[in-house]
């Protein structure tokens, strides 16, 4: 275009140096509208991938979170709770958080010291992150490993003072009258101690031993395995002759009046969860054979000068 228009022009010797200058400027003026081209194409391919492609949430990878990206609503609390979400409901449930705990839980905010001092809550979460020093403990719950840890453990030199951190949280009561916390980012519950393992207890009855000390007299005595925080509390023993005793430690001692055969029997009862249950088994019973009483006989020698029916004439000693 530019060619077009000068050939076109008259020519002066004064134009030269002004078509020059003119000639570089538009060379120039080309250049960058090139390079605005370039970097509108660009802009509006980054803009492209922004709305067509689909947003990450901030906290999905955090593998730390006990449901992953948080519970940010009451809805989205409870929902988690009914399925179950990551096994959410059995943590709470250890806890003692009902699904009415939850729905009686007041939204706001939570913080980690008064006063400059640890307020007391103990954080829930699923990967180590602390030493041992510094407050962290671990438990399970079923086959869940969870770490815990002082709320209070994550300030920094800023937040060491005052009321500590804050936090967005649901709270509220337990169903044992505590207080609890969850943090909505996280899921992480939060109690203001350190609970203890969840593991099922077992309780069985092993065996009984019998121990005669006399023909009649029996000595009694019961082995049991207890496990996961069941214990023992008594033993019931049903001797077989219509006579039983309940016991709370030791063995047992019982006497039959009368001879015969006799099943001893043992019935345990354990303690679970602050509930009695009674259990026994076919090996906590014993087969008791009591022998009739041997009678007393007397050997008596009738004899005469040390033979037996010798004669003795009248008149004649003799020994007998």
């Amino acid at each position: 275009m530019f060619r077009k228009l000068v050939s076109n022009l008259p020519f002066s010797p004064a134009l030269i140096g002004q078509l020059s200058f003119y000639a570089k400027r538009l060379r120039k003026e080309e250049s960058i509208r090139r390079t605005g081209l370039i970097f509108t194409a660009l802009a509006l391919v980054v803009q492209y991938f922004a709305v067509f492609s689909p947003p990450e949430n901030a906290n999905a990878a955090n593998s730390n979170d006990i449901v992953h990206g948080g519970l940010h609503s009451k809805t989205a609390l409870l929902s988690a709770y009914d399925k179950n979400t990551q096994g959410y409901r059995d943590l709470l449930n250890h806890a003692g958080i009902t699904r009415q705990n939850l729905v009686k839980a007041k939204s706001g905010e939570v913080h980690s010291r008064t006063k400059g001092k640890d307020y007391g809550w103990k954080s829930w979460n699923r990967k180590s992150r602390f030493s041992l020093k510094r407050g962290e403990r671990s438990f399970l719950v079923g086959k869940q490993k969870i770490y815990v840890r002082p709320l209070a453990a994550f300030d920094g030199k800023r937040t060491k003072r005052g009321s500590g951190s804050w936090y967005k949280a649901f709270y509220g009561k337990n169903s044992r009258g505590e207080d609890f916390a969850i943090m909505k980012s996280c899921a992480n519950i939060m109690l203001k101690y350190y609970p203890r393992s969840s593991v099922k207890p077992t309780y069985t009855c092993d065996y009984i031993t019998k121990q005669e000390l006399s023909r009649n007299k029996i000595r009694f005595n019961v082995v049991t395995s207890v496990s996961g925080g069941a214990k023992n509390k008594s033993y019931t023993y049903s001797f077989g002759d219509g006579t039983s005793k309940t016991a709370s430690r030791g063995p047992v001692e019982h006497t039959y009046r009368i001879p015969g055969r006799y099943t001893a029997k043992v019935t345990p009862t354990f303690l679970v969860n602050g509930k009695s249950v009674s259990k026994t088994s076919n090996k906590c019973s014993k087969l008791v054979t009591i022998a009739k009483p041997k009678t007393p006989s007397v050997k008596i020698e009738k004899t005469v000068n040390g033979v037996e029916h010798a004669k003795v004439n009248v008149g004649e000693d003799y020994t007998y």
